[in-house]
């Protein structure tokens, strides 16, 4: 049952990260400031929420 919940915590990960690519290349091609702003603060955003995530896991699996 734990596993299944980190795959699917991860799986979810991956969807969003790969959902919001699309559309942070699309913001650049419109609007290269806001684009490029998305683009430098969206990954930070983004691994911050994995690390929190894992840290979660972690405390959760002992």
């Amino acid at each position: 049952m734990e596993n299944l919940r980190k795959s699917l915590g991860f799986n979810t990960m991956l969807v969003i990260i790969s959902l919001s690519i699309p559309l942070i290349l699309t913001q650049i091609y419109v609007s290269p400031l806001t684009g490029w702003t998305l683009l430098i603060f969206s990954p930070f955003g983004t691994i911050i929420g994995a690390v929190n995530l894992f840290k979660h896991h972690i405390y959760t699996s002992q």
